[in-house]
């Protein structure tokens, strides 16, 4: 119930459970913990979605003082699934449809020409229509003192944009990953003419949102000339998840994990080629080693796990629900950090990263050495950053931690609080102080 102090946030979230992913959990511990700060929330959401992975056991954790209230939508993915023989996999499909890369099928280079020229800035966009109509009926029933979108979906932003222009009520726009320069727009056929339209939209929300909330610096960077107000609110993990973890015990061999999607752009060949010559001169390792997926792995990434050698050493696990995730990164030995290759990756951080700083285990972590998770890394006396091609360094890292296990026969856990400023609370509570800037 809401008291005579407490405000009122409306926001909209394309993903919310069931739909998983960073995305799905940033909204959702915020959510969690805004009422501390005197903010109640009512999020607006599709109520059939379409999501690359759904995790029904999330819808445990919305709390019972929010009000989600879910609309109609138009999505063509479903269109795309039907088309493509890849209706049983339900909802779903790739994010961006960077899946079409390299694609030589008819169909899939038609879809994605109209994915990329006729859904801007992206397929989410038909939820705008019924997100705005569901948006005007809470503010006209509600007192709302502020409206929140978030995105990707980046169209979400199209529904600040028109609500703002009618109601004049504050506004913060949450850009959770680039818009323009995300990864998958090289991959997508777009005109001229489509790219100079996305770009107009780009700069039309960060001129006219009153505030807009980046993940990190290099974000903050490449929005800040042209934003009213700019603020870091990263991503993080909620210390109710490890509260009470402990290693559950496998310890039958050294699981390097990867817990997650791994895309095509994670395709670390130097990473495999460590792998099959430590396989090759250590006795044992072959035995004692695995390198575990857990998540939807790129076919092209299992493909060249195969053509290297290695696969024998490969698992591959299916989507789990989070909270068996979380403890999978308790349980491994080190776990795999891998950012994306790609032009503008200097500012990509990753949700995981924060669980995986709060797991304790050891991590090996590969991408660009001067970018945004890096430094996170350093804040938190972590493992550096090694580069991609750093074959020496990458493969003394894993042999390190390999010999560590070989020699304990057990889990090797990181003591340290460093990481304690990424609690979902404490960035809730600056997401709220930012909250009261913008309304004031």
């Amino acid at each position: 119930m809401k008291t005579d102090q407490a405000k009122t946030v409306l926001i909209f979230a394309y993903y919310w459970p069931p739909a998983s992913g960073p995305g799905v959990q940033r909204w959702l511990k915020f959510v969690k913990y805004l009422p501390e700060k005197g903010w109640n929330t009512i999020v607006v959401t599709p109520e059939n979605g379409s999501y690359p992975n759904t995790d029904p056991t999330l819808l445990n954790d919305v709390p019972d003082n929010v009000c989600v209230e879910r609309t109609k939508t138009l999505e063509p993915f479903r269109l795309f699934n039907l088309i493509t023989g890849q209706a049983n996999r339900g909802n779903t499909t790739s994010v961006g449809m960077g899946d079409i890369k390299g694609s030589t099928s008819i169909i899939k280079k038609i879809s994605g020409f109209i994915r990329a020229n006729f859904f801007i800035p992206d397929a989410r966009k038909g939820w705008v229509k019924f997100a705005v109509e569901k948006g005007k009926e809470l503010i006209e029933k509600n007192q709302i003192d502020l409206i929140v979108t978030t995105g990707p979906p980046h169209s979400a932003h199209l529904i600040g944009l028109k609500l703002k222009k009618e109601f004049k009520l504050p506004w913060v726009a949450d850009l959770r990953d680039p818009w323009t320069n995300i990864y998958y727009n090289k991959f997508l056929p777009r005109t001229q003419n489509s790219n100079k339209k996305d770009s107009l939209l780009e700069t039309k929300v960060i001129q006219t949102a009153d505030a807009i909330t980046v993940v990190g610096n290099g974000q903050k960077d490449e929005f800040e000339s042209r934003a009213q107000h700019i603020k870091i609110i990263e991503n993080g993990y909620d210390e109710e998840d490890f509260s009470n973890l402990k290693p559950s015990g496998q310890k039958d061999v050294f699981r390097l994990s990867y817990i997650g999607n791994l895309k095509v752009n994670q395709n670390c060949t130097t990473l495999w080629k460590v792998i099959y010559e430590l396989a090759d001169e250590i006795e044992g390792l072959k035995d004692n080693f695995r390198l575990s997926f857990t998540g939807n792995i790129h076919s092209e990434v299992s493909d060249t796990l195969n053509k290297m050698g290695i696969i024998q050493l490969v698992e591959i696990l299916p989507f789990v629900p989070h909270d068996e995730a979380v403890q999978r990164m308790v349980d491994a030995q080190a776990l795999l950090f891998l950012i994306p290759e790609s032009s503008s990756n200097k500012q990509i951080i990753t949700g995981k990263i924060f669980e995986y700083l709060a797991s304790g285990t050891p991590l090996l972590s590969i991408g660009p050495t001067d970018g945004d998770a890096s430094r996170i890394l350093a804040t938190c006396n972590r493992s550096p950053m090694l580069d991609y091609s750093d074959k020496k360094n990458i493969k003394a890292e894993l042999l390190r931690a390999y010999k560590k296990w070989l020699d304990k026969d057990e889990p090797i856990k990181i003591v340290g609080e460093e990481h304690s400023m990424y609690s979902r609370k404490n960035l809730t509570f600056k997401l709220a102080d930012l909250f009261e800037e913008t309304i004031s």
